[in-house]
């Protein structure tokens, strides 16, 4: 008798380090869910920016094709698209080169295009994305 008294201690300790141990696996395992959510909602967010600095390029061009670039000027305008800002403004206006920028911003989003056009024949068109 004395000696499953005895035993008893033992099993209420082993129960206790085992509830220990799995709290921190559960923890460790939360943990990692977030850090993945942060990852997942930055990327979201990146994305949904480059798609607005996308939208952005296509007004510009299409201010263009319609012959009213002298819309786009230095002070930047804005557009609201998917939830976040697109703005576009001219950055440079050289002799034979016009060079205009769109941003997208969407939570912590946020991308910058630069749309190069060449006057000089043929016609050249040249968009990248640059990073903040």
């Amino acid at each position: 008798m004395r000696r499953l008294r005895s035993e008893n201690g033992v099993v209420l300790i082993s129960v206790i380090l085992m509830g220990v141990v799995v709290s921190l696996l559960v923890v460790g395992l939360l943990d990692a869910v977030a850090d993945e959510l942060r990852m997942l909602q930055f990327t979201k967010d990146f994305l949904r920016a480059r798609y607005a600095a996308d939208s952005g390029v296509s007004v510009m061009l299409a201010l263009m094709a319609e012959g009213r670039e002298e819309e786009i000027t230095s002070v930047a305008r804005s557009i609201h698209v998917g939830g976040g800002t697109a703005t576009f403004r001219r950055v440079a206006a050289k002799t034979n080169t016009l060079e205009y920028q769109a941003t997208g911003r969407v939570g912590n989003g946020l991308v910058t295009m630069q749309l190069v056009v060449d006057r000089e024949a043929p016609h050249r068109v040249r968009v990248w994305a640059v990073q903040p």
